[in-house]
């Protein structure tokens, strides 16, 4: 793969089918998701739409972009490139006919990086043992085309046994270029942009750092394209030339920028009606400046619950991603969420750094 791979990882010895795997007791990682090995794929050059009700579509690589437009449609064990032009994600599930969209054992990625390009981007999706990496956020749970006065709705989305990693940085001489208003992209590994009833367990969400791909200088007029400038060209992001931080892949020191604020494993927003309804458990989550951030999704009232969010393992890298085990910066509700989520703090269910098995502060 084009980005460097983290080496926690492997199927026990006695796991011969992924079939076989635990939810939340054997960690997804390099050797249990993606792709099948040993298993031949046809190439298919240029883009995939797949429109076709309960179709299935296997073994492949796509060159292109896969989108679905169709109810149904199962994809499985196929390496998705999205090396096209850039759209919102290397797979599209946004067209109103999407609904159960499963996807199992698929490697998704990019060799266009771009800073608009996604991962997962859509709805009434399923991942399974999906690696999905290199792309500016990695999953994106939106539904535009619902009408405001039918939100909130239901995502239709169920996200297991993956390994959600490596989203790539992109800043800018000027805000509104690579974001909306801001001189640099905003990285989630997890966005939320409304809905309900969303089910994310027993992944690995790595929101350690999101390293930086290009940047993209301001021409006068201002006019399109901008020119991009080469990684690793400009210096380090961390408090003078001589910073560096450890190369997760090789174990060696590798300089640079990375992003290191703006970041979150799962970030939840209201922009498209409030996000309510989670299952967000048994994942193993590092980094995020703050690991899961609900500070963009206030608390309708009404007795609406956020949801379950149960025995989530965290490393110690939130708040700067620098020493890290800062509480306040790990499980972060907020926006009126105080007794309305399901977040125990002692017991067998509640969420736990994964060093010591100490116990996290939830911050409402």
């Amino acid at each position: 793969m084009p980005i460097s791979v983290l080496n926690r990882w492997s199927i026990p010895p006695a796991i011969t089918s992924r079939d076989q795997l635990i939810l939340g007791v054997d960690q997804p990682g390099p050797s249990n998701t993606g792709v099948l090995p040993g298993i031949p794929r046809v190439t298919v050059p240029g883009n995939v739409t797949l429109s076709t009700p309960n179709q299935v579509y296997r073994d492949k690589t796509i060159l292109g972009r896969l989108s679905i437009t169709a109810a149904n449609v199962t994809v499985i064990n196929c390496e998705i490139q999205g090396n096209t032009t850039p759209a919102s994600g290397v797979v599209g599930c946004t067209n109103a006919a999407v609904s159960n969209a499963v996807f199992e054992d698929c490697t998704i990625y990019t060799l266009n990086p771009h800073y608009t390009w996604g991962g997962v981007y859509g709805h009434d999706y399923t991942l399974r043992r999906c690696n999905v990496y290199g792309t500016t956020d990695i999953l994106n749970i939106v539904n535009s085309s619902i009408p405001a006065a039918n939100r909130p709705y239901q995502t239709g989305v169920v996200v297991e046994q993956c390994w959600l990693h490596d989203p790539v940085w992109w800043t800018a001489a000027a805000g509104g270029t690579v974001h909306p208003s801001d001189t640099e992209t905003h990285n989630d590994i997890i966005q939320q942009f409304g809905g309900l009833g969303t089910v994310i367990r027993g992944n690995t969400i790595d929101a350690q750092y999101a390293r930086q791909k290009g940047h993209w200088m301001v021409t006068n007029p201002l006019v399109e394209p901008y020119t991009t400038v080469a990684l690793n060209s400009l210096g380090d992001a961390l408090n003078g030339p001589n910073q560096t931080i450890p190369d997760r892949g090789s174990g060696t020191a590798a300089t640079g920028r990375y992003n290191t604020d703006d970041i979150a494993a799962l970030m939840i927003n209201a922009t498209s009606g409030y996000s309510a309804d989670f299952v967000f458990e048994d994942n193993w989550v590092y980094g995020g400046n703050y690991a899961v951030n609900g500070g963009g999704n206030s608390n309708p009232g009404g007795g609406v619950n956020l949801g379950s969010f149960k025995r989530n393992k965290f490393d110690r890298t939130q708040g700067t991603q620098g020493s890290g085990g800062n509480t306040t910066y790990t499980l972060a509700f907020l926006a009126g969420w105080a007794g309305a989520v399901d977040c125990p703090t002692t017991g067998p269910d509640a969420n736990y750094y994964m060093d010591d098995r100490s116990l996290i502060t939830v911050r409402t």
